[in-house]
C-alpha cells in the first residue's frame, strides 16, 4: 500500500511542477502600433500594448485598456524569425489576426462578429484588403497586400 502511496505522490508533484513550467513559459511582449485596431469585441487606439498568452487566451493591455481573446495554438517550424503582430486590413479598419513570439509559438485570433460583417460589406472592394504585420519591441517589419 505504501509504494502506492508514493507514487501517486510522485506523479503529483510533476504534473504540478509541469504546469507551473509551462505557466512560466507563455509568450509575452510588447509592441506599438501606429494606427486604431480592432481585438475582439474591444477597439484600441494607436499606442504601445503588452501581449500575453495564457493558455486559450490573448490578454492584450495597454495604458487604458485591457481586452481578452481566446486564441488557437500552433508552433511553427521557423523559430529563427522574430516575433511579429499580424492584422488584418479592411480600408482603414484593422484587426488583430495573430501574434507570433520570438521562440516560434504563433497564436491565431479567429474574426470577431464586427470584422465578419465588415467582410461581407466589403466583398464588392476586396482590393481594399490586405495584412499589415508589426515587429515586437516596436519597430515595423513590413507590409503585404
Amino acid at each position: 500500500m505504501k509504494p502506492i502511496f508514493t507514487t501517486i505522490a510522485i506523479a503529483t508533484l510533476v504534473v504540478i511542477a509541469s504546469l507551473t513550467q509551462a505557466q512560466a513559459q507563455s509568450p509575452s511582449a510588447r509592441v506599438k502600433v501606429p494606427f486604431a485596431f480592432d481585438c475582439g469585441m474591444a477597439h484600441f487606439a494607436a499606442g504601445t500594448y503588452a501581449i500575453a498568452v495564457d493558455k486559450d487566451v490573448l490578454i492584450l493591455s495597454g495604458s487604458t485598456q485591457r481586452a481578452m481573446t481566446l486564441v488557437k495554438w500552433r508552433t511553427d517550424s521557423n523559430t529563427d524569425q522574430p516575433g511579429y503582430l499580424t492584422f488584418r486590413q479592411y480600408g482603414n479598419r484593422y484587426f488583430l489576426a495573430q501574434f507570433h513570439a520570438n521562440d516560434g509559438v504563433t497564436v491565431d485570433l479567429g474574426a470577431s462578429a464586427k470584422e465578419r460583417n465588415l467582410i461581407r460589406e466589403q466583398v464588392s472592394n476586396p482590393k481594399d484588403s490586405g495584412t499589415v504585420r508589426l515587429a515586437l519591441n516596436d519597430s515595423a517589419l513590413g507590409r503585404s497586400r
